[in-house]
């Protein structure tokens, strides 16, 4: 069989090719970016390989494919990450959006409630209520558990919050079930700087592969 090695400048081309346009640091890659680069990946590994049929590789082709091989790799890690990233930063925007309309309900009743339907409906015709004060329907969270709320001391350590009783500082916090464990561990850390921790606004009640999340919304009036 005769061997056709593939030019050392075609392989560098073809390289070039690959990169241009696409240098996008992984810390702003979207979705649509990560599967992109993706299909270029194999996009290029199946043009290196169309190229050599019928002849033996030359080198600096083996070494294209490996260059492809490897950046797949990379780009299927940055995909997991940036994904689970984002799953951490939905969860904590829904977390604040829980304090805000909890808040804006005890404005507007000048109330407190333990009862998360409340946030949603008027069923139990409180006086001054101007909700919805959340888009969501039900206390099923569409993506994990349930969401509930319950009240707690803030100034002692532990999960669920220990019982407002005794004095103390007591605080209203939601409660959303369900949450994987390496979530729960990410969520706890960008709120209170330390995964895992059973002080601070959000803690952890951990359970084999899901944890209760608590998140403190707002001290009790």
């Amino acid at each position: 069989m005769t061997h056709i090695p593939t030019s050392p400048s075609r392989t560098n081309g073809m390289v070039a090719r690959f990169f241009k346009g696409a240098a996008v640091r992984p810390v702003e890659m979207t979705t649509r970016a990560v599967l992109s680069l993706q299909k270029k990946c194999a996009n290029a590994q199946w043009r290196v390989l169309s190229s050599q049929r019928g002849a033996m590789f030359g080198l600096d082709a083996r070494i294209a494919l490996a260059i492809f091989g490897t950046l797949s790799i990379v780009i299927t890690a940055v995909s997991v990450n940036h994904l689970g990233n984002a799953s951490v930063t939905a969860l904590q925007l829904e977390m604040k959006s829980f304090s805000e309309a909890y808040k804006t309900f005890v404005i507007d009743t000048g109330t407190d409630t333990n009862r998360f339907t409340d946030l949603l409906t008027d069923s139990n015709n409180i006086f001054g209520w101007s909700g919805p004060y959340l888009t969501i329907a039900s206390t099923k969270h569409p993506k994990y558990g349930e969401i509930s709320l319950t009240e707690g001391r803030e100034d002692v350590n532990g999960t669920p919050p220990a019982a407002c009783s005794g004095g103390g500082i007591c605080s209203v916090w939601v409660k959303v079930t369900g949450v994987p464990d390496t979530t729960a561990g990410k969520l706890d850390e960008s709120f209170d700087g330390v995964p895992g921790s059973a002080a601070g606004n959000l803690r952890i009640e951990a359970h084999p592969g899901e944890d209760d999340v608590y998140y403190k919304l707002t001290r009790k009036q």
